[in-house]
């Protein structure tokens, strides 16, 4: 008998013994073994749009990031995240009035987003919202 125990009984009739095998890996460690029954590779990533679909959302062809964002990180040319400077408020606005995609969907398929970006876009959305540039809610 497995000593397997699925997370869900849903999944549990999906599996069997005869489905489990041993995949070597190389690690920081050196070579290692498991016994799997499913390798997943979550090797892409690409933003769900469903919930802006019906909005007026300009994006980038090549990231699905909203455009003025995407023009702003190409402008840039860094491929290392930690080089990656702040594009300001503007940058952010959409055609649609008052709407803003912040944190990571607001990279697209982009993987050089950083929590600091995300921190930045919500200090900036709040400058444009209250009118004044000066506003600061980090200090």
């Amino acid at each position: 008998m497995s000593s397997f125990k699925p997370a869900c009984r849903s999944i549990r009739s999906s599996f069997s013994d005869k489905t489990r095998a041993s995949r070597p890996a190389r690690t920081a460690g050196g070579a290692k073994t498991w016994d799997v029954e499913r390798i997943i590779a979550n090797v892409g990533y690409s933003p769900d749009t469903n919930l802006t679909r019906e909005l007026q959302i300009h994006e980038s062809f090549a990231t699905l990031a909203p455009m003025a964002l995407a023009e702003a990180l190409a402008a840039g040319k860094s491929q290392d995240c930690l080089k990656v400077a702040g594009v300001g408020p503007n940058a952010l606005r959409n055609p649609e009035p008052n709407f803003f995609i912040l944190g990571a969907k607001s990279f697209g398929r982009s993987s050089n987003f950083l929590m600091r970006f995300g921190f930045e876009q919500v200090r900036d959305v709040f400058t444009i919202l209250a009118a004044d540039a000066k506003l600061n809610l980090y200090k």
